[in-house]
């Protein structure tokens, strides 16, 4: 009888027993997820220039920013945090609020990590997750009241909008007119809370011009993929230089807002949360109550805006928050509702600097006590 010999047919292929997958599974895990964000992390150098904010191109690359705002934390003891009234989006690099505050003061007092677009409900999640290195400092959150103008704007109602930041909004956090899917929610706090994907969106924004890996990778299949990435990078704004066009020149007509009120705004109620968190973290923090441009609204708008900053006024008064009242800017030093020209940053850096907040310290910078 002839005896039959069986054989797998396994060319090409690596047979595992069940213990041997598990092993090779966890193996990679470990490599992806702990080994290999850790060892990128320790081999990129991040050299901040001395005028730095994120780059508008980045806006949304957390992973960098976290990585910028430790260095900004470990060389200023003043941060500025906010949306684009104090990114600057009409000034350049040396003309925003920060920065002209640092030349009236004869030193680099204050880092600029503000962010285009960053209402307080991102800004909490960002603070929270990606801003942990802000510790022992003084934070000046800017309030813009822009982002409370409507209901759709202070994501307190269900009407639709394109949302800022929507991968820092609280993904199960009941906002009515956040419209994601339960995929995309997922994914956005998988992103959030693993460096490994951190790293990877990372490096999909800054070396890879935001395309899609796998895309770019077959587009350029006879190239090495590796090619872009550089050890040492600069973040470094080279596409909003400043303007001197105001909101005037540029045709923006006059608006009529709804104001929501401080008692009843989501944002309001996630910027005074934001504070606190970096209380916890042991920073002094104090809130700017910014202007909107007096010129661009009718006058219910204008009454209503006024009310709203002596509310805000009374609201941190009673939260026992320190905070400054910014100055109304004269229409014309505004490019738009919100944003001031370089001219109206440095009214604003005037009135600042002539705070002890800030004139104490550079007294004592020049070596002249404490007073």
């Amino acid at each position: 009888m002839t005896r039959k010999t069986r054989f797998i047919r396994a060319a090409n292929a690596l047979l595992f027993s069940g213990r041997e997958l598990l092993w090779t599974i966890a193996a990679v895990v470990l490599l992806l997820l702990v080994v290999f964000p850790l060892a990128y992390r320790s081999w990129e150098r991040i050299e901040l220039p001395a005028e730095f904010r994120l780059p508008y191109e980045n806006r949304d690359n957390y992973y960098l920013y976290s990585r910028c705002a430790e260095q900004e934390t470990a060389r200023r003891p003043y941060l500025f945090l906010g949306d684009s009234a104090i990114w600057g989006m009409y000034a350049s690099n040396s003309g925003t609020l920060p920065e002209q505050l640092n030349r009236l003061c004869g030193s680099s007092l204050c880092g600029n990590l503000a962010i285009d677009g960053l209402h307080p409900v991102a800004m909490k999640t960002l603070i929270e997750h990606f801003g942990t290195a802000v510790r022992d400092r003084t934070v000046l959150i800017y309030f813009n009241p822009l982002w409370l103008n409507s209901t759709k704007y202070d994501l307190s109602s269900s009407e639709e909008i394109s949302i800022n930041h929507p991968k820092l909004l609280p993904q199960f956090g009941g906002i009515p007119n956040y419209r994601a899917s339960l995929d995309e929610r997922i994914g956005t706090l998988i992103d959030r809370n693993i460096l490994f994907f951190g790293i990877r969106n990372h490096l999909q924004n800054y070396f890879y011009g935001n395309a899609d890996l796998k895309k770019h990778l077959a587009e350029h299949s006879g190239c090495n993929p590796l090619a872009p990435l550089r050890r040492s990078i600069c973040p470094m704004e080279t596409e909003h230089k400043g303007t001197k066009e105001n909101w005037s020149t540029r045709g923006i007509p006059i608006q009529h807002w709804e104001w929501v009120p401080l008692s009843a705004s989501r944002q309001w109620q996630a910027l005074l949360e934001c504070a606190a968190i970096l209380a916890e973290r042991g920073n002094r923090v104090v809130v700017l109550i910014g202007g909107i441009n007096p010129e661009l609204l009718d006058d219910s708008t204008r009454a209503g805006l006024t009310q709203l900053r002596s509310d805000a006024e009374k609201h941190l008064q009673s939260a026992q928050l320190e905070y400054f009242l910014l100055p109304e800017l004269d229409g014309q030093l505004y490019a738009d509702a919100s944003h001031p020209l370089e001219e109206g940053y440095r009214r604003l850096a005037e009135f600042l600097a002539e705070q002890p907040l800030f004139k104490n310290h550079s007294r004592v910078l020049r070596g002249e006590g404490k007073g």
